[in-house]
């Protein structure tokens, strides 16, 4: 008679090496010391009030709402990736890994993106950096567990002795030592690594080790246009949010950010200024939020492709904006005011000293025209006639050179720092210097100033 339980399948025992989680020798020993660092700040009261804040700052509604919505895009990925036989489950643990240090951190990235032209290159570059081969080569052999557990905080102490040593002259002199020691280490563990590719060179040369050095590469990549959906969300939701906190109309606060990504995108900086000319001229209506989309997008145009001023008219004010941008001062974008259209840069330190002596420049005029520019020195706790003047009067030279022509910068340039107001008369403008002078010995201060005006130029009428 048959045994009835013969056709019976056995139940597979579970083996964690088939979803990646065979690990070596350096992941046991983060692990490890992980587990520690860990459990002494859940023993240390303070440590542990600490890390219960850190938690909850990082369980805040909308980063949990970004963790969801990064990881269902992540496991899309996967899936494609899989489809596609890019991905296997034996690739699970380097997948975690991946979301665990890089997808989760996406807020940080996207903020990144908005705020500093060229993110998207660098996240590129740095996807497939020549570095991630040298890491992963340098992973596939590690160390005995002991070895591992010895090397991790003995390189933790070498990095952040080289963060702090050259902040110190009497501790400098240990830097180039210190960073020798770091190559020479990364060198050893490498060639450790490769020793053991070659005597083993059958558990190397497999798919499966082409798809873990591949995977995280590609999931970067795959994880920039999520990026730059979250960046347009959370750039959008910041300026507009703003309205709302300072008594403006909410329901107009919110129809200005559904057009706004409606209307820009990605392009943050069209985002902003529309948020800023919402705030700056009062608009309290639909058609004027419309209004003011159609006028920054008029402007971005002409910013591309500056029109040509006639000089009886003005400067153009694109031109103008970017006058002293060789010398590293730059105006924003003109845009519209209640007064006038206006431009400006952003205070550029030009001299060491307490209260650092900075220089301000400014663009005005109308839509089509820049008929006003002003250069402005502020130098307080200052004397007359140091580094900050002959900053300034290089700044002042040029920018007259650019609006008058050389014969405007030999008239001119003599006065520039005698501090006495004057006025020149050339054909199509007039300069005016200022200096306004303040205190006594160390209390004193100064500041100066060139003012180049168009004859075309009209005084704004406020109110």
């Amino acid at each position: 008679m048959s045994d009835p339980t013969a056709s019976v399948a056995k139940p597979v025992p579970f083996d964690p090496a088939a979803y990646g989680f065979d690990l070596n020798g350096r992941e046991w020993a983060a692990l490890i010391y992980i587990a520690v660092i860990l459990a002494a700040l859940l023993i240390w009261p303070t440590g542990r009030r600490s890390l219960w804040g850190v938690v909850k700052a990082a369980l805040q509604p909308k980063l949990v709402a970004t963790y969801l919505a990064v990881s269902v895009y992540v496991a899309a990925v996967v899936v494609g990736l899989s489809m596609v036989g890019a991905w296997r489950p034996s690739n699970l643990k380097t997948t975690l890994v991946w979301w665990a240090t890089v997808a989760l951190g996406s807020g940080f990235s996207a903020m990144k993106l908005a705020a500093q032209p060229g993110t998207a290159r660098r996240l590129i570059a740095e996807a497939i950096a020549w570095t991630e081969i040298v890491v992963f080569l340098s992973e596939v052999h590690t160390l005995p567990l002991w070895g591992e557990l010895l090397l991790l905080p003995a390189m933790t102490l070498v990095a952040m002795m080289l963060a702090v040593a050259p902040r110190a002259p009497n501790t400098a002199i240990i830097v180039k030592p210190l960073s020798g020691l770091q190559v020479y280490v990364g060198l050893a563990i490498i060639l450790f690594s490769l020793v053991g590719v070659f005597k083993e060179p059958e558990d190397f040369l497999t798919w499966n080790t082409l798809r873990e050095f591949l995977d995280p590469i590609l999931l970067s990549l795959a994880l920039i246009p999520f990026l730059f959906v979250l960046a347009m969300l959370m750039e959008t939701e910041s300026n507009f949010t703003s309205l709302r906190i300072l008594g403006g109309d909410p329901a107009l606060a919110r129809y200005a950010e559904r057009r706004a990504l409606l209307a820009f995108g990605v392009d943050f900086d069209g985002a902003r200024r529309l948020a800023r000319d919402i705030r700056g001229r009062d608009i309290a209506d639909r058609a004027g939020v419309r209004a003011a989309i159609a006028e920054i997008k008029r402007q971005k145009q002409r910013e591309r492709h500056p029109p040509v001023v006639a000089a009886q008219d003005g400067w153009s004010p694109v031109a103008a904006c970017a006058a002293l941008a060789g010398l590293g001062v730059k105006a924003g974008d003109y845009h519209r005011t209640p007064g006038e259209w206006w431009a400006q840069a952003p205070s550029v330190k030009v001299a060491e000293g307490l209260f650092e002596p900075r220089v301000s420049y400014y663009v005005a005029g109308v839509e089509d025209a820049a008929t006003r520019l002003r250069l402005h020195l502020q130098a307080d706790l200052l004397a007359p006639g140091g580094e900050g003047d002959q900053a300034y009067a290089r700044l002042a030279e040029c920018l007259l050179g650019w609006a008058l022509g050389e014969a405007a910068v030999q008239a001119v340039s003599p006065h520039l720092i005698s501090g006495a107001a004057r006025t020149f008369r050339f054909e199509l403008a007039e300069v005016s210097l200022e200096h306004h002078a303040w205190g006594k010995a160390k209390q004193s201060g100064y500041s100066r100033g060139v003012v180049i005006r168009h004859r075309a130029h009209v005084e704004p009428v406020y109110g």
